[in-house]
Order: structure tokens, then sequence, then C-alpha cells
């Protein structure tokens, strides 16, 4: 169990004595002969740390317990102390100081502040509790009945009862607005009474009673802390997923009467804003409390730096974001890291339109990483391209500030290959790259690549703008990205990828980990002809989208693989045209052979715009 009260007992409950000290369990006034029934519970207490004797080495079991010593003992037991709870217990502060004021407490505002942030006191007990004298005298049992029901989160089941039956001789004695707590407390065997049959509620509580009824809460709620970034809230399930600092998800289902936070303001769970920092208080490992200090989700943003100010203690970044063109300010985290060109740094070093990397926390800055206009990225290995919407890689590094970093690529971009001249086709994955970046724009790229063969037996396709084939070689399957210009020979023609059958025996060239040439033994195709409207171009990956109506007098659409190599291409005046030179709108026909339900062109005529 996580420690659950950092301050001991007689911390708070013997304020204004000598100053207390552990003991090692041989109090004088304190024996199991004399006090059998709370003994060993005490001695459990003083082994964990949680009571101190006195250091006259007495116990003082007898003595009684203030108002406020008891709403601190239990404030501290649900947490407000533990380190998790820092933040918190700032917003707690922070929320109920002026509150507080008029009570003029000498000690414990922080403890009382947690109490009213958890909803065990509302701030219309604190006249009940703390006003003038009365947080300095003793708290009788029935009113201990009732800060334990409470702290238990039981509220809501005491209440619910309207018919109260207790066992106590004296029930009578007790207060109409305290039968209920009493019964509860009782029920779940934290108070019980006293030896003759009374519950007695309006004597004192004692130093004895309150350290068995703190083992008894401890040992039946288990109090833990848990906390990370809340991912989700299942509301069909009751569940909550928290992600640790390494990404690792847990997941916890939430009780009946939870209660959930945003920023110190109380919500309904399907109204809970993911992506943020997040407490949990968890009760036998069920969550009874989820706190998020904040309403901005975390968040990375990319920009060029504009300024930095500091008021009051207080410093702020302006950047220009990247997506948005529009230049926002963001405090910056106590905590702030930052970094520059690869070395730690300070925000001194930043000069106007440096490239930034804003880490947000909390709506904070935690890390800023910056680099001049131009820098460069060496031993990248390309992971991924993506061409569709934006042309961007996405690389892994042996630097962690790099590694699964994606960037967008310039349109304008200059490659070399293999210290050749090339263009972005050329660019494959699993090349290793130099990056030149401009902003954190891959503005030219230096790659290299190595050749392979390997042969085996197709297991699937996938045509897309980035495609990919998977094949069983010696007895594992991998997956290839497919060059764009990927040489195809099947039965001894050229061929495109919608000739290819899943169990078709491939011979593959590889550079890199991209497929450029496969040749295979195929099943033969058929002639057909389609006539519609052009929906879609990719000349890149050699392809078209044609709409048209079928036999059924439906309108449907077609995938048409071309090439400017293997597809003849005019217009109606028969002037030669190109993949490219297609647009949507146009209306074409094509020729061509279907082959697995693919459609692969021969001849396209366009007929017009």
């Amino acid at each position: 169990m996580k420690k659950l009260i950092s301050v001991l007992l007689s911390g708070c409950i013997a304020v204004g004595s000598a100053s207390a000290v552990l003991a090692a369990g041989n109090f004088t006034d304190f024996s199991k002969e004399d006090y059998d029934w709370a003994y060993d519970q005490v001695m459990d207490m003083v082994e964990l740390g949680y009571i101190n004797g006195y250091d006259d080495n007495t116990f003082r079991p007898d003595n009684s317990v203030t108002r406020l010593e008891v709403l601190a003992l239990f404030s501290r037991a649900m947490g407000a102390l533990e380190e998790d709870n820092e933040k918190t217990l700032a917003t707690a502060v922070d929320l109920y100081k002026d509150i507080l004021k008029p009570f003029a407490l000498p000690w414990g505002s922080d403890e009382i502040s947690y109490l009213l942030y958890r909803d065990v006191l509302t701030v219309e007990d604190l006249t009940t509790y703390l006003k003038d004298n009365l947080k300095n005298e003793a708290m009788p049992r029935y009113e201990a009945a009732i800060i334990i029901t409470k702290a238990m989160g039981g509220k809501k089941a005491a209440t619910s009862s309207q018919s109260v039956t207790l066992d106590y001789t004296d029930y009578k004695l007790i207060p109409s607005t305290a039968l209920q707590y009493v019964k509860y407390v009782s029920d779940n065997g934290i108070m019980t009474g006293m030896e003759d049959g009374t519950f007695s509620p309006s004597t004192s509580v004692l130093r004895s009673q309150m350290a068995v009824m703190l083992s008894r809460v401890v040992e039946k709620m288990k109090y833990s802390f848990v906390t990370g970034k809340l991912t989700s809230v299942d509301t069909d399930g009751r569940i909550v997923s928290i992600a640790d600092e390494d990404g690792a998800v847990s997941k916890y289902t939430y009780l009946d009467n939870v209660i959930m936070k945003v920023s110190g303001e109380e919500t309904v769970p399907k109204s809970m804003i993911t992506g943020v920092s997040a407490v949990v208080m968890l009760s036998n490992n069920k969550v009874a409390f989820i706190d998020t200090l904040t309403s901005v989700p975390d968040e990375t943003i990319t920009g060029t730096f504009q300024a930095r100010s500091t008021a009051s203690g207080v410093t702020k970044v302006t950047v220009k974001n990247t997506e948005t063109g529009v230049n926002e300010s963001y405090e910056c985290s106590p905590a702030l890291v930052v970094e520059y060109n690869d070395e730690p740094s300070s925000l001194t070093n930043f000069k106007t339109n440096d490239y930034i990397t804003l880490e947000l926390v909390d709506g904070k800055i935690e890390k800023i990483v910056g680099e001049t206009k131009t820098s460069t990225v060496t031993n990248a290995i390309i992971e991924e391209i993506t061409i569709d919407p934006d042309f961007t890689l996405t690389i892994s590094h042996a630097k962690e500030e790099y590694d699964g970093m994606t960037y967008p690529i310039a349109d304008d971009v200059k490659v070399i290959k293999n210290n050749d001249t090339a263009d972005f086709s050329s660019v494959y994955v699993g090349d290793r790259a130099i990056l030149t970046l401009t902003y954190g724009v891959v503005t030219a790229i230096s790659a290299t690549s190595t050749t392979k063969t390997t042969e085996g037996t197709i297991k699937s396709i996938n045509i897309s703008t980035t495609p990919s084939i998977t094949v069983n070689v010696a007895g594992s399957e991998v997956t290839y990205a497919v060059a764009s210009d990927v040489a195809i020979t099947v039965n001894g023609a050229a061929g495109s990828l919608y000739d290819f059958r899943v169990g078709d025996s491939v011979k593959i060239t590889l550079e890199s980990q991209t497929v450029t040439k496969i040749s295979t033994t195929a099943a033969q195709s058929s002639s057909g002809k389609l006539e519609g409207t052009v929906t879609a171009v990719n000349s890149a990956y050699g392809f078209i989208k044609v709409s048209y109506k079928n036999s059924d007098n439906y309108t449907v659409e077609e995938t048409v693989y071309c090439k400017d190599t293997t597809t003849t291409i005019m217009d109606s005046a028969g002037t030669t045209k190109k993949v490219k030179d297609i647009a949507e709108g146009q209306t074409v026909t094509v020729h061509g052979t279907t082959s697995n339900g693919a459609f692969t062109a021969k001849i396209i005529i366009i007929s017009a715009a």
C-alpha cells in the first residue's frame, strides 16, 4: 500500500504539546492488559509510522481530539500530502484560500482545502466545525461518524435510507441529522459503540479510539494513487484508461459514487476531457476520484520562434504555428527543458525564425527544442513515405529526438540517390538518408540503398497511393513497399500490379526495403472496354479512376492502372498525351485487360473536358 498519511498522527492531534517522538511500542501509559480492544491496532499504526508517542514515552490514549485535528487526520488519510497530489493540493489551496481566511486557522488550512476539494466538506460545514473556538473543542463521536462516512465516500449510500434502525441503547440521544451516518460507520465496522451497548454520541473522541478508527478505515478503503495521462473514459463499461510516462496503459473500473473534476469543476464521466494529465484516487483498486487540472490536452506544436517575454516571474514564448500560420503564446513550465541544435541550452540563444518544437503539458511548455533555419539530420532510415494528401516521410533514428519523426517534403525537394541526381520517386523505404531541413521541411535528400533479389509466393497486394506487397519468403511473410515506377513482367510481357493474384510465384528485386522489379507467370487476362468520366488522377503511381454506368445502368467507379511506358494515351485529335495530362472531369474511352478483377489500360482516348 502506498503511504496514506505523510505526517504522523500525533503531529496533527498533539498540537501545542512537546515535540512528539516515534515510540518503539513501550509506552508507559498504554498496555495490552489495559487497552486490549485497541492495543494491536495502535501498535500497527505505530509500526507503520502513522502514529507517534510523546517525548516522555507516553501515548496518552485517553486524551481527546479536537475537530480540526480529526479533519486534518482524515484529510491526510485521503492523501492530502501525497506527492502525487501536489498539484491537486495547490489547486485546492488557491481555490479556497479566501473562503478560509475568516476562520483564522492556526494550522491545517491545506488539509481543510483538500477536504473541500474532495467534497468531504462543504463551505457550509466550515461554520459547524471550525468557527471561532469550535475548531479547538473536542469532536463528539456523532460528528466523527459523519466525517468518517463522507471521507469513505459513503454519504450517498448513508442518506439513501430514510428508515434507520440502531441497536444502541442510547440511539434516541443521537442527533437525527447523524443517525444515518452512525448506522453507516456501524455497518462498516468502523465505530462499534461502547462496552455497555451505548453509542455515547456526545462523548469526545479519544486518541486510542481515533487510532482504531484510522486503522479500520485504512484497511477497508485501501487508498492508493495513480498519475498519468487520461486516455479514455468508457461510460458503458465504466472503465477509465490511464497511460504512464512510458505510454503503458492501465484500465480501472470506476465506482458508482466516483467524483470527476476538470480544473476544479465537477463534471460527469461522458464530459471528461482526455489527453490530459490526471490524478486518480483508487479505493480497493477501483476509481473513487479523478482529477484533471487542465482542460487543455497535451500536444506538440511546431513553428518558428518569434519572441519571449517575462512578466511577474512568468516567461512566455511566442511561436508562429506551422499548421495555422498564426502567432501563439504559451507559458513556460517552471521545469522547462530547453535544447538548441541538439545541445542543452536556454531561451536566450533563440533567434527570430528559428525552427522550434514545443511539447505542451497542461497547457504549458514542458520542453522546447530549437534549431537554426536550416538543419541536417544524418544517419536517418526512411520508414514510411506518404503522398496523399501530403508528401511526407517518417524516419527511424538512433537519437530519440529524431526517432519516429515525420517531416513534410518540399515540392522542389532536391534528391541525390546513390551519388546521382534523381527525383523523389527514386527515394525508397529502407534507404539510409541525410535530410536537409528548412523550417522543418525536407528541402534536400541524399539517399543510398542496397540492391538484392529474392523469390517467394504472393500472400496479398495493397494497391493504393502507397502500394505494398506481402510475400511468403522461405516460410516467413514479409511486406515490402512498391516503387511507383516498379518494372513488372507477367508471362514475359510488361504488366501491372493488377495482373497478380494470391499464390503467384514471384521474383522480386529490392532496393533497400522497396520493390523495384517483379516478374511472374500469372493467369491470362481478358480484354475489355469502358467509357466514362475521370474522377481522380494519380500520375506518380500511375492510375486514374473512371465513373461509368454498367450493364445494369448503375453508376460505378473503376480504378484503371496506366503508365506512360505501357499505355498509349491520346486525345480525340490523335495527339499523344501522358498520364499527367489527364484531368478530372474529362470523358475517356479506355481499352485494356481485366485480370483478377483489376483493369489495366492499353489505350486511353481523351474525348472531352
